[in-house]
């Protein structure tokens, strides 16, 4: 089990009533309560994980991989996780949005970074820009190893009767694109990787 994925995961497990109304972009019919979450280790480092509940746990997705995992609160600081054959538990101790993570002797310091911050988290987003919706990926500008200029078309993706094309928001070279043509993505799932010029 991840470090990050057990810190995600115990904001969800502490509020059970997630919900179609919790998406960041708004209510969608049926659907699953996914959630962004955007980690600052103490490298300055900015990781994001989208993790949204099923009927038998959540799918925590990473970049490109997505993992199903269950989880459960154990007592006041202890979430236990496991995926596949590895489980860990995890003592979490959260002040506002500080955090700490305990497993097996070792400790991580990391605060929670709100996904749409205005400032601090705001150049790390334009160098992962994400899904504005979710929808269907139907035209991919770019590769690994292009040079982009800020504004430049990336991604063209349709949904919700719509098609939008997701722009650098910095100048800098492509490091990986997370989806192909015809893929299916949640809103807010990162696109993109630009490594900012």
């Amino acid at each position: 089990a991840d470090v990050l994925d057990a810190a995600a995961l115990d904001y969800l497990l502490e509020n059970e009533d997630v919900s179609g109304f919790d998406l960041a972009d708004g209510f969608q019919a049926n659907a699953l309560g996914g959630r962004r979450f955007v980690f600052r280790d103490e490298a300055d480092a900015e990781t994001t994980r989208f993790v949204r509940r099923t009927a038998n746990g959540f799918i925590v997705q990473d970049g490109e991989i997505s993992r199903e995992v269950q989880a459960e609160q154990i007592d006041a600081f202890t979430v236990r996780v496991a995926s596949g054959e590895h489980a860990g538990n995890f003592m979490i101790l959260r002040l506002d949005d500080a955090i700490q993570v305990s497993a097996g002797g070792q400790a991580w310091q990391l605060t929670r970074v709100h996904p749409f911050a205005a400032q601090g988290a705001a150049a790390s987003d334009e160098a992962h820009p994400g899904a504005p919706m979710p929808g269907r990926i139907v035209a991919v500008h770019v590769k690994a190893g292009d040079h982009v200029e800020q504004g430049q078309p990336l991604v063209v993706m349709e949904g919700m009767k719509m098609e939008v094309t997701v722009k650098a928001g910095v100048a800098g070279t492509i490091e990986k694109v997370l989806y192909a043509e015809g893929d299916t993505v949640e809103a807010d799932a990162p696109l993109v990787d630009i490594l900012p010029s």
